[in-house]
């Protein structure tokens, strides 16, 4: 189930080639956005029923007659493709993000190509170069490596292809403004990954620690690198102290890592791992010592981690961060459907605050019914209050409420 992270270091290996595959922008067979607003106007004209004539607006769009529309819950519209794609399958954390972004595919009637960029820096650039040439109507994208985001900016533009960004966002300033600037990108949603260290940070010294560990993902990644810098600074902000970080140069490392960490430290009152594998290698470890004291705090959710839950042998995690691309996926249809959400300034909405949930032994049973259904723990309906194709009062002000109460929308479900 495990297979290598490549370092970051390729990162640099790719510019060179990723440039020489991106010409001018040429003329895409449709502008997004112009064909966006014929839409909206056609479909408040037109109103329940969508004819032929909207099926012939594009060569790359299929008409959903109102059979199909039914059975997607009552909307109608076009069916777009997709070129999307994932760090690697096989490890729960990521594998349940596919399954989000499926959900909303298989509502809204959408074709989603998902590229399995197999824990390797250089594929994410690579199978994006092969979907594109599919001429697909956008692209949502994930990538660990930040430091790609500005050559899948130049891929997309090259086409004229608009795109989403889930999760994480170009660290480069500059890179990140003209991302935020380039018309073609629709928007980005996330949960902070530094308030989610942050969280349990300062959850630990609430349950009395004064010393902590901490086992996370090689440097360089993103998320975890922001999740640990916001445990750490929260932790030693009220007084504890964060007596080393390890860091894995893939998740093979971690059993390894963790028993090298604990070892090093057995004075140590808690310790924090920034992701799945991670925490998972931590538990057992103390799963297997019924005399060891460590308090385990963790980010990722997985059923098994569950069970260490409920067994008392970690004491919390969050997780929900999963359906960021899902909620990407739907700014995506609202702008092909002509109806794109805008931030304040006119611009692509960048959503990165998602409300995640905690994970707690009085909530253990609760998340481990759901989760054991394998669900996203959204329902139909709150998928559709975001896409105007079914909602035509959606506003930025509908997301807004949606990230808010994300949380407490799951802590709620039966």
């Amino acid at each position: 189930m495990k297979k290598k992270i490549v370092s970051l270091l390729m990162a640099g290996m790719m510019a060179a080639a990723v440039l020489a595959g991106c010409g001018d922008a040429g003329d895409k067979q449709e502008t997004p956005k112009e064909d966006a607003a014929s839409s909206q106007q056609e479909d408040s004209d037109d109103g329940a029923s969508q004819g032929s004539e909207d099926a012939s607006d594009s060569e790359k769009t299929d008409e959903q007659g109102s059979e199909e529309a039914d059975a997607n819950g009552g909307g109608e519209g076009k069916s777009y493709s997709f070129a999307a794609n994932i760090w690697g399958s096989g490890a729960y954390p990521l594998d349940i993000m596919v399954h989000a972004n499926e959900v909303v595919a298989e509502l809204t009637g959408m074709k989603l190509d998902t590229a399995d960029n197999q824990f390797t820096a250089d594929k994410i650039i690579s199978d994006l170069q092969g979907q594109l040439a599919t001429n697909p109507d956008g692209v949502i994208m994930f990538s660990v490596v930040d430091t790609v985001l500005g050559n899948v900016q130049q891929l997309c533009d090259a086409q004229n292809i608009p795109y989403v960004l889930d999760t994480n966002f170009p660290s480069d300033p500059d890179v990140w403004q003209s991302v935020k600037d380039d018309p073609l990108f629709v928007g980005g949603v996330a949960a902070s990954p530094y308030e989610m260290g942050k969280e349990l940070g300062e959850m630990a010294l609430a349950d009395g620690n004064k010393t902590a560990i901490i086992l996370g993902a090689a440097l360089g990644d993103y998320s975890h690198d922001q999740r640990i810098l916001g445990f750490q600074e929260a932790f030693e902000a009220g007084g504890g102290k964060v007596q080393q970080v390890m860091h894995c140069s893939d998740p093979s490392e971690s059993t390894t890592k963790a028993n090298d960490l604990i070892t090093a430290n057995q004075d140590a009152d808690c310790a924090y791992a920034s992701g799945g594998d991670y925490l998972s290698a931590l538990a057992a470890i103390k799963a297997g010592d019924s005399s060891m004291e460590l308090m385990i705090y963790g980010t990722d959710v997985a059923p098994d981690l569950i069970d260490y839950i409920k067994d008392g042998v970690i004491k919390a995690m969050n997780g929900g961060n999963h359906i960021n691309g899902a909620i990407a996926q739907c700014l995506l249809i609202n702008y092909l459907d002509g109806h794109q959400i805008l931030g304040e300034d006119g611009k692509a909405p960048v959503l990165d605050y998602l409300k995640c949930y905690l994970i707690t032994p009085d909530n253990a049973e609760h998340f481990a019914g759901l989760y054991a259904n394998e669900s996203c723990f959204i329902t139909d309906e709150q998928w559709q209050s975001l896409l105007y194709r079914y909602n035509p009062d959606v506003t930025l002000e509908t997301y807004d409420a949606f990230l808010k109460s994300y949380a407490d929308t799951v802590y709620n479900m039966k």
